[in-house]
């Protein structure tokens, strides 16, 4: 609050305070170090001799204003680098491979690194009690904190963002296979972000981390399989995904018709659908819980919270509707690739 007063009222006897240390009191005067309407700190002077002279006070307010010239001039080159790194992440996960950017970094070079991985990631970021007095704002924190820290496992790490969503560049050395840059990346990506939610930089966040590659020009083909994941991530309530692990999500995602995706679940839930919707049933989502679980009636009722006669009740209703036996194989894999189809489309159009 003291702070607070002494950006809104710069005057000197606003500014004047008395400070006490060991029973004795001490005139001071504090002075904001500003410029172009940015805070980046204050300046206090703490007088023990009683005697604040005029020019005490002038040389404080140009001494502040010195300050705030030479932070300015190191804010700016640090925006200026981190604008460069947002431009070269876009050069690089767009196919420019032969841009200036990408030359001047030497990107392509082997002091690199040999193995890279593309990973995008999406927070949740309040920005409404951010101060509008702050130099150091909330997306430059979380990119000093995320790269600080990747860089104990990575060779190279380049950040960029656009609002709230970051794009993450690593390369790995030589001597490291795909999957552990992939797997090293999830872990130390999922404890960092965490780290991000105690530091309250961030609510939440949500990711998906492409397939690691050997060739600059490949990292495009990361960059989208890094969007896919992450999108199936939100859609499944999941922090972050992989995409080598996606399964039947992963064939889902090379669906570009999705008419005919829809026609297809169709073809298969409509009648089950109905029944709940005329019920007030849940069969629908019994069945998918029933064939994600292996088909354990044990373990469908746990997931469910529900009694095992109750899910063995539902599965005669549901086998009694449905055209086909759910005891073939093959039927199983089909009505679990549509129901998380199914589930895609559903939160896509909400």
């Amino acid at each position: 609050a003291y702070y607070d007063d002494v950006i809104r009222n710069r005057t000197k006897n606003n500014l004047q305070i008395y400070i006490e240390v060991e029973k004795v009191k001490y005139n001071s005067v504090t002075a904001p170090i500003l410029s172009n309407k940015m805070i980046y700190g204050f300046i206090t002077l703490i007088d023990i001799t009683n005697n604040i002279s005029e020019i005490d006070l002038i040389a404080l307010k140009h001494g502040s204003s010195a300050i705030a010239l030479q932070l300015m001039k190191q804010i700016i080159h640090k925006q200026t680098l981190q604008n460069k790194y947002i431009a070269l992440v876009d050069d690089l996960v767009h196919g420019r491979v032969h841009s200036e950017l990408v030359s001047e970094y030497r990107i392509g070079e082997k002091s690199w690194g040999q193995t890279i991985n593309v990973t995008v990631v999406d927070l949740a970021i309040d920005r409404n009690d951010e101060e509008p007095y702050i130099w150091d704002r909330t997306e430059t924190q979380i990119i000093d904190t995320i790269k600080k820290h990747l860089l104990n496992f990575f060779h190279q790490v380049i950040i960029g963002n656009n609002d709230s969503l970051f794009t993450i560049i690593v390369s790995q050395s030589k001597k490291d296979s795909d999957s552990i840059l992939s797997t090293t990346l999830n872990k130390e990506l999922i404890y960092i972000l965490n780290v991000c939610i105690k530091k309250q930089l961030i609510d939440g966040f949500w990711g998906g981390i492409g397939n690691s590659y050997k060739e600059i020009r490949d990292l495009d083909k990361s960059f989208k399989e890094a969007k896919i994941a992450i999108s199936i991530a939100k859609d499944n309530n999941f922090n972050v995904l992989l995409y080598e692990n996606l399964g039947i999500h992963r064939i889902i995602s090379l669906i570009n018709d999705m008419d005919e995706l829809w026609n297809f679940c169709q073809d298969f839930l409509s009648e089950l659908k109905e029944y709940d919707e005329k019920n007030n049933d849940v069969l629908v989502e019994t069945l998918h819980a029933y064939l994600k679980n292996d088909c354990i009636i044990k373990e469908t009722a746990k997931s469910l919270y529900i009694h095992s006669n109750t899910v063995t009740y539902r599965l005669k209703k549901i086998q009694s509707i449905l055209n086909h036996d759910l005891n073939a194989l093959e039927i199983r894999l089909t009505y679990l690739f549509a129901l998380e189809a199914n589930r895609l489309l559903d939160r896509r159009t909400q």
